[in-house]
């Protein structure tokens, strides 16, 4: 870890384990829980379930990963929210299993 600088969290926001560097403490919840026209960080994508590499190379395209900031925008009956990374792009829209899965909190 330490030619990694001894990161606190992964690439994906989950703290690491032994690690001596301090996880953020901000207070998130899932995506699936966010109203629309919510401005929120994306501070952590959950490694409870195995999210298909489809599920990862959404996010990736859409420029959503952690530490950017988003708009939450319509939702459909079925729960699948639309979201549009802050400083251009385009909309993706996230299923609800995945926005259950997705940790947002403020700005």
């Amino acid at each position: 870890m330490e030619l990694l600088g001894d990161p606190a969290t992964c690439p994906h926001g989950n703290p690491i384990p032994g690690s001596h560097s301090p996880a953020p403490s901000t207070p998130v919840r899932p995506l699936a829980e966010v109203d629309v026209g919510e401005r929120v960080r994306l501070f952590r994508i959950s490694e409870e379930v195995e999210l298909n590499l489809g599920s990862l190379t959404l996010l990736d395209e859409g420029g959503f990963i952690p530490g950017v900031v988003a708009e939450v925008g319509q939702r459909d009956p079925e729960g699948n929210v639309e979201v549009t990374v802050e400083g251009g792009g385009e909309a993706i829209q996230v299923s609800r299993d995945l926005s259950d899965r997705l940790y947002v909190g403020a700005p």
